[in-house]
């Protein structure tokens, strides 16, 4: 359960309006506390709804758009949000102006109509879970830290080992950033499998010393992986960070 204090404190941290020094203990708090990692994914789910449904502040509109929605699958939530809230919002006006409009209303014809409503809403709920993909939210991860190596994969670069099954509904990999770090507003990462598999991932986390993603358990295939770091500039331009990191599912 998620107290007031905390609450508040992740809500300042995802639209970037925490002081420094407590955004950087929020995010080395997370690279070892999967509870505190699963309630920003709760609150985050709670800012795309609160701005859809207007219930932010002028000053919050803009720090959720200019901040929070940096990432796409942010990006992606929001627009979840907002395609369930047209659909509910379209069904229920239909439903409204369609409906027989007796003169004298009666309670049973108020539930009737609240109940048709609520249908509504059910059905655009199932529609939109089955037409836009939605990743189930992580519950438990295993976590794995990682040192970037100049090596090219031929060059036998040292890899760290993933057994299967994961036991956890997630990897969560820290990637420690080279020194000096790179400037960067975000990264990401472009994972390449000898088993074929490649992906690109948004950072979820980051502060001065690691990036951290998440790779869903269901996603991993046994194989060699190599990990290679994009650092994303202001403009949207990504510069490749030299060398690559590895890890092995077996």
């Amino acid at each position: 359960m998620i107290q007031n204090e905390d609450h508040n404190r992740i809500r300042l941290y995802l639209l970037g309006k925490l002081a420094d020094s407590e955004k950087e203990q929020i995010e080395q708090e997370l690279l070892a506390n999967d509870d505190l990692f699963e309630e920003i994914l709760i609150v985050e789910e709670e800012l795309a709804d609160d701005y859809v449904a207007g219930k932010l502040s002028l000053a919050e509109r803009a720090d959720f758009e200019g901040h929070f929605l940096a990432t796409p699958e942010r990006q992606q939530n929001l627009r979840f949000a907002q395609a369930l809230n047209r659909y509910v919002t379209t069904e229920a006006n239909r439903k409204l102006k369609t409906a027989p409009d007796p003169v004298n209303w009666t309670t049973k014809s108020w539930l009737a109509r609240g109940a048709a409503v609520v249908a509504v809403i059910a059905l655009a709920v199932t529609a939109l879970w089955f037409i836009i993909p939605r990743s189930q939210t992580p519950r438990t991860f295993t976590t794995l830290t990682l040192t970037i190596s100049p090596n090219t994969r031929d060059q036998g670069a040292q890899s760290t080992r993933v057994p299967l099954p994961l036991n956890a509904d997630a990897l969560r990999i820290s990637l420690r950033l080279p020194n000096p770090p790179p400037p960067a507003v975000r990264y990401r990462v472009e994972i390449l499998g000898d088993n074929g598999a490649n992906r690109s991932l948004e950072a979820a986390t980051q502060d001065s010393e690691s990036v951290v993603f998440v790779i869903p358990s269901a996603e991993l295939r046994r194989g060699r992986y190599a990990v290679n770091l994009f650092a994303i500039q202001a403009d949207g331009t990504a510069q490749r960070i030299s060398g690559s990191y590895y890890f092995t599912v077996e």
